[in-house]
């Protein structure tokens, strides 16, 4: 299982860890390529220097050294080592520090100079640079000693460098290039940047190091509250839900889950609370049908009866059975209906139709009871429901007013189409209901006003079911009751497919 802890410690000192190394790495480049353009700059003022020493004469090349300080040049393996080359790779010169040895020509692109890294006859490293120029021409020399033309003379390279000496009498004209590479001894810069390499390795090993210590210390303890309000949740009683968490670590991060937690827990307690209401509530409603039952059954057979007293005895059992049916089939519906297990099969339904069918088992209860019934049905218009559940719904609906209405009381029934819905209005009188109590009138086995009384009979469970099937039919429900007594039902169900599922058809 992979730890908070450890993946924020590593990430983070790996996150770090990449700056301090690019860092270093970006530090030591910059600095190395500050090192190598000094040096090549250096290189550069010295090869411009020594190539204004070369000159064309009447006579072929030669240079003047005398002005410069060429004695690095001079001793073999020295720091210093030149050479020069005609454009036709006729090598004219080499200083005598190279000795033996030879370096590599360099053939700058165009005016700028090339630079290289080169290994010195020494052995050592060293950094050339290489220039390509036309020597000036300086055709009246005074000073030149009139001799005869010689085309093949060159100094040696055990010879010094006199003042006017002639490094080329093959009397090239002056349009002839000249190549001239310049090396110097860099080992001391190549060796000043291993160890600032070095130096900057070590140092962001050790940052590295200090910072991973003090991240996994900070990411531990910053993690602390996190095992405590675990061990709170730990600690919680499974019989006492309403228990919340305190907020004794004041970290704004766990506030929420903190509050989320807390309204989890309400939750669970209000729906802990209502499953053993629930359970109560069903071994109430059960009892006292059950107890009607019994009791009838033994008065039945205290004496012996007569076949009409059995048959009224017979009558009363089947109607508190049937009471008691109605119960557990509307129970076994809410339960299904709240697992998700009932599916609707939408069509167009003609809901004027629907009610006065669902009208038929109750107009008798209603005569008896001396309801006057008022019928204001509108335009017959289809909604798109299910006509079996929407059925069920109705008819819950018309009991539930039916057997609230006080006597001689009225019902009114209604429906109104409009705004691409229906709706179905069912009002009756005598209702005693607050508003407080109208919000609770969709909740499972709740009675309100006269049906406290009567147990067993209508257990609260219609408008519950109700309530779930129009939600599954993707209408909704609403209740008031006003102070005159005028409780009211409106189911609004929609009288088109919506787009959606008209797309998917």
């Amino acid at each position: 299982m992979r730890s908070l802890g450890r993946s924020l410690a590593f990430g983070t000192i790996l996150g770090s860890a990449a700056v301090l190394l690019a860092g270093g790495a970006a530090i030591y480049l910059l600095v190395r390529a500050g090192l190598v353009r000094h040096l090549d700059r250096g290189l550069a003022d010295k090869a411009v220097l020594i190539s204004s020493a070369v000159e064309q004469g009447s006579r072929g090349v030669r240079t003047e050294f005398d002005d410069l300080n060429m004695r690095g040049f001079m001793e073999p393996g020295g720091p210093a080592y030149l050479q020069f080359w005609l454009d036709d790779d006729t090598e004219l010169y080499r200083s005598r520090s190279l000795g033996k040895g030879r370096l590599e020509k360099i053939v700058p692109a165009g005016a700028v100079p090339g630079y290289r890294w080169v290994t010195l006859p020494s052995g050592r490293t060293g950094r050339a640079v290489g220039i390509t120029f036309l020597p000036h021409v300086d055709l009246v020399d005074d000073n030149d000693p009139v001799e005869p033309e010689r085309t093949d003379k060159r100094i040696d390279d055990d010879d010094a460098i006199p003042h006017d000496a002639h490094l080329d009498w093959l009397g090239r004209p002056p349009s002839h290039n000249v190549t001239m590479v310049l090396a110097w001894d860099a080992s001391s810069t190549k060796q000043a940047m291993a160890v600032l390499g070095i130096v900057l390795a070590c140092v962001g090993l050790a940052v590295i190091a200090v910072t991973a210590g003090s991240l996994w210390v900070v990411v531990r303890r910053s993690l602390r509250p996190l095992d405590r309000l675990a061990a709170r949740i730990g600690g919680l009683d499974e019989t006492d839900l309403s228990a919340k968490i305190g907020d004794d670590d004041a970290l704004r991060e766990l506030e929420p889950v903190r509050n989320r937690l807390n309204d989890l827990l309400g939750r669970l307690d209000g729906a802990f609370r209502r499953e053993r209401s629930f359970s109560a509530d069903v071994a109430h409603e059960l009892r006292t049908p059950l107890a009607g039952l019994r009791s009838i059954i033994e008065v039945g057979l205290s004496r012996v009866r007569s076949g009409e007293e059995h048959r009224d005895t017979l009558e009363g059992s089947l109607q508190i059975t049937c009471q008691m049916q109605s119960m557990v089939e509307n129970l076994l519906s809410l339960a299904r209906l709240e697992a998700g297990r009932v599916t609707a099969q939408k069509e167009p339904v003609f809901p004027n139709e629907l009610i006065r069918e669902c009208w038929k088992p109750l107009r008798e209860t209603a005569e008896g009871r001396g309801l006057n019934v008022e019928w204001i049905l509108g335009p017959e218009v289809p909604v798109i429901a299910d006509s079996v559940l929407l059925g069920l719904v109705i008819r819950n609906i018309l009991d539930n007013a039916v057997f609230h209405a006080d006597h001689a009381g009225s019902v009114k029934i209604e429906t109104v189409a409009g705004d691409g819905v229906v709706e179905i209005r069912v009002a009756n009188s005598g209702s005693t209901l607050s508003p407080d109590e109208v919000e609770h009138v969709f909740e499972r086995l709740w009675r309100g006003g006269k049906a406290r009384s009567d147990t067993g009979i209508h257990c609260g469970l219609g408008l519950s079911l109700a309530r779930g099937i129009v939600a599954l039919l993707g209408g909704s429900v609403t209740a008031r009751s006003d102070r005159g007594g005028i409780f009211e039902i409106v189911v609004s169900i929609a009288d088109r497919m919506p787009e959606d599922e008209d797309a998917g058809e």
